[in-house]
């Protein structure tokens, strides 16, 4: 099992196509997404990926999860969601992720 991405809705578009006809998509933006955390099946009880995107003020990040984030030397995150991975799919605490 792969980890998601947190995203951003920005609008709707379309693509046109060379006979004429048109493709609904949606635009969304990638913002700064980066693990935060690993949670182990020895030490949490199951096995998942934080992430965390944004960049928030400093008057709205609580002092336990300041703490969170400096013990792990990443910079604040305005939100933050767990995927469940398979142990294979972990990923560096600190990477960024992007669409590619």
């Amino acid at each position: 099992m792969r980890t998601g991405l947190i995203t951003k809705k920005l609008g709707m578009s379309a693509i046109y196509t060379d006979d004429g006809g048109h493709i609904p998509v949606t635009v969304l933006k990638v913002d700064n997404c980066q693990v935060v955390s690993q949670r182990t099946e020895e030490k949490d009880g199951y096995e998942a990926i934080q992430l965390g995107v944004g960049v928030p003020k400093v008057k709205n990040v609580s002092k336990p999860l300041r703490g969170h984030y400096a013990k792990v030397k990443v910079e604040p995150k305005q939100k933050l969601v767990e995927f469940r991975v398979t142990p294979d799919a972990f990923i560096d605490v600190g990477a960024e992720l992007t669409p590619e």
